[in-house]
């Protein structure tokens, strides 16, 4: 467990909200409804209040009162026990079941298998810009209306991060974000040009990610992977990503 809570940590430092509010062992995160991740409740320590309808009911309040619908994120490895079926009996459904994948970067030929057609083809900035923003808009990863969110959220991270663009005949068809703290790098938002699929760019981009990583100093790396996704998850087992935990969010069912 020690390993799933300090990459939920981390995946939390690598994703920030713009506001965070600590309730006995909770995070209340709000980043204006712009994902999940951001917007939801993470009980990640265990509590010391033993009411859990009034914890419950709290959160509730604060999230109406910013206009935002009240969501709680579960791990399989769930610090406050009894509290996923605490909502599922108030109503909330459970939805967007997600694996938490890793694997170390060690391997000595991990630069031998990038494709030499691709090579010089990827550029990396280190902080978050409005035209790497417009590509992910424009590869589908972003809806229009967050981007201005996203570009807060992002720059607030003191860690070291890289912003990938993937180029064919120069033109963008792949993004992602990596964020590296304590050996470790979070792998966030990869993307590939809905036209351009199957024909290998995604796995490029995520060997030039972990390449960039492991010259960077990380040792390991994670990623997350919506459970249905199938393709994505074929993918990732290719590059020998294995499932450590997973996560699912509960959400108010209005009406």
């Amino acid at each position: 467990m020690v390993e799933e809570r300090l990459i939920e940590e981390m995946n939390l430092n690598a994703w920030p909200a713009l506001h965070t509010v600590v309730y006995d062992g909770w995070l209340l995160r709000f980043t204006e409804g712009y994902s999940k991740r951001s917007n939801s409740v993470t009980p990640l320590y265990p509590s010391k209040l033993k009411d859990l309808s009034v914890k419950i009911h709290e959160c509730e309040t604060i999230y109406e009162q910013n206009g935002l619908n009240p969501v709680f994120k579960i791990t399989s490895f769930d610090s406050s026990k009894g509290l996923d079926s605490a909502l599922e009996q108030q109503g909330y459904k459970s939805v967007d079941t997600t694996l938490v994948m890793t694997r170390g970067l060690g391997d000595p030929e991990l630069e031998s298998h990038l494709p030499e057609a691709l090579h010089g083809q990827v550029t990396v900035d280190s902080k978050v810009s409005h035209d790497w923003l417009a590509r992910l808009c424009q590869l589908g990863g972003l809806k229009p209306e967050y981007k201005d969110t996203a570009l807060r959220m992002l720059m607030a991270s003191p860690l070291k991060q890289g912003f990938f663009t993937l180029y064919d005949a120069g033109e963008p068809v792949a993004c992602g974000i990596c964020v590296i703290q304590a050996g470790y790098m979070g792998i966030y938002d990869i993307v590939t040009d809905p036209s351009r699929r199957r024909r290998g760019f995604g796995l490029s981009l995520l060997l030039h990610m972990l390449v960039w990583g492991r010259t960077s100093g990380a040792l390991h790396a994670y990623l997350l992977v919506v459970e249905s996704n199938h393709a994505a998850r074929n993918l990732y087992s290719k590059l020998n990503f294995n499932r450590l935990y997973h996560y699912w969010y509960r959400v108010k069912q209005n009406g």
